[in-house]
């Protein structure tokens, strides 16, 4: 019996990443959709037997299917002219019009969390041909990771490929307690050197797609995101945050005791993956409804995500953060030192939320994180309904290491997947059981 196809969206360091997966899945046709002729370059040198489909390399005559709300979660194209808007629809479509036609029936789609149109609606013709669609995600405990098949969280893939999750959640709430276990993708910015050097990086990648990849797909053309990391770093060279709400003499009972604060924590910007597990486009506009549904005696605490100092010195925050009532702190600030003060937290998906919610503080996410129902966590339709959260019974560690076990063992594997650190434990054990999955779904 012919087994389905694999399908890859490679792009980026995917090209290298995606084709080394190959060895375990050699007994089905691979497909690898890449945006540029160096990505085919890359895939076809480690997997010669693999098939490759260009976007952008043929364009659909007729468009079908509504795909005008995918247009406007994607951050580069919703600013698109009409013509470039027309030409990636078109694009897109012939990709999987070629990759269907070939192989009507696929078996998997597997891609990076959905952050755009194209895998947007990668997802959704893939996923409506009968292929399970596989989107890597990281755990909150490192060097775990799974896979999800709707373009937020809501719908992760149940493997049940390990045991011993709770004794693995115990220890990383205790070393988190202790400002240890970061995850792997996280950035370290605490050196003034390592932020420079990252700035002038970043600014030259973003000149390097202006100039050399201005007739590429809209994906490779794009600079916004470079340019604002590196404007980000560069404003955190020299920028000034608010005071430490923690005295350092008064600790926990210093300058913020027994005030209500709100700490709403930023995700990575410009968020890509927001509008795919949110129904937010602006971080700035949830902080400014946070702020507005303040009663008179609370204060708003706006943290930066560690891996991007500087982004609440850029100017489209500063009407927010001047405002006398908002904290505003660079994303090394240790959080433990903010749960001592036991603020209400805000939170879109971030992995805070976890921690706030085993250090005792009340916890709202807004967005469809897998972890919206773990102990201690309530979702919130909207940024106004933090007060719904206030009364929120506490978790305690051994509810955490219960329920983040649990999900370890039903969900999770031993794998990383980074530009030149992926890794997977057991590769031919992971793709049995997506195997499995795919044949009784």
């Amino acid at each position: 019996m012919a087994r389905g196809a694999a399908l890859f969206f490679a792009r980026d360091f995917l090209a290298t990443e995606f084709p080394r997966m190959a060895e375990a899945m050699r007994d089905r046709p691979r497909v690898y959709i890449v945006l540029n002729e160096q990505e085919a370059a890359t895939v076809a040198s480690l997997d010669p037997e693999g098939e490759i489909e260009r976007v952008g390399a043929a364009h659909a005559q007729h468009l079908i299917g509504d795909d005008g709300s995918a247009v406007a979660r994607d951050r580069t194209l919703r600013y698109a002219s009409l013509e470039e808007i027309d030409q990636v629809r078109r694009a897109v479509q012939a990709v999987t019009d070629a990759v269907l036609a070939r192989h009507p029936r696929p078996s998997f789609y597997f891609d990076e969390p959905v952050s755009g149109f194209a895998n947007e609606m990668f997802n959704a013709r893939f996923k409506a041909a009968g292929a399970l669609c596989l989107h890597f995600q990281t755990a909150w405990v490192p060097g775990y990771i799974f896979f999800t098949s709707d373009k937020g969280q809501d719908e992760p893939i149940r493997l049940d490929l390990m045991s011993g999750g709770r004794a693995l959640t115990e220890k990383h709430i205790e070393s988190r307690a202790l400002g240890k276990g970061l995850p792997h993708y996280m950035l370290s910015y605490g050196k003034v050197g390592t932020r420079a050097r990252d700035m002038a990086t970043t600014f030259g990648k973003a000149m390097y797609r202006k100039f050399f990849r201005r007739h590429g797909t809209y994906v490779d053309r794009d600079i916004e995101a470079h340019l604002f990391h590196s404007r980000a770093l560069r404003r955190s060279l020299t920028g000034r945050y608010s005071p430490d709400p923690v005295s350092d003499a008064g600790g926990a009972a210093g300058t913020e005791a027994g005030r209500k604060l709100v700490l709403f924590p930023l995700h990575y910007e410009p968020e890509s993956l927001l509008t795919h597990f949110s129904t937010y486009y602006r971080q700035e506009d949830i902080a400014a409804r946070l702020l507005d549904s303040l009663p008179p005696d609370a204060r708003l605490v706006i943290k930066e995500h560690p891996s991007q100092p500087g982004a609440l010195l850029l100017p489209k925050w500063r009407d927010l953060v001047r405002a006398k009532r908002v904290i505003a702190l660079p994303g090394n600030y240790p959080a433990s030192r903010l749960f001592a003060l036991k603020p209400t937290i805000a939170s879109l998906g971030s992995t805070l939320a976890l921690e706030a919610a085993v250090a005792g503080c009340p916890t709202g996410v807004m967005g469809s994180v897998y972890f919206a129902d773990a102990p201690g966590i309530t979702r919130i339709a909207r940024p106004e309904d933090w007060p719904q959260v206030t009364d929120t019974k506490p978790a305690t560690h051994a509810e955490m290491a219960d329920w983040y076990g649990d999900f370890l063992d039903r969900y999770c594997f031993a794998g990383n997947l980074m530009r030149g650190k992926t890794w997977i434990e057991d590769p031919d054990t992971v793709f049995a059981a997506l195997d499995r999955v795919a044949t009784n779904k």
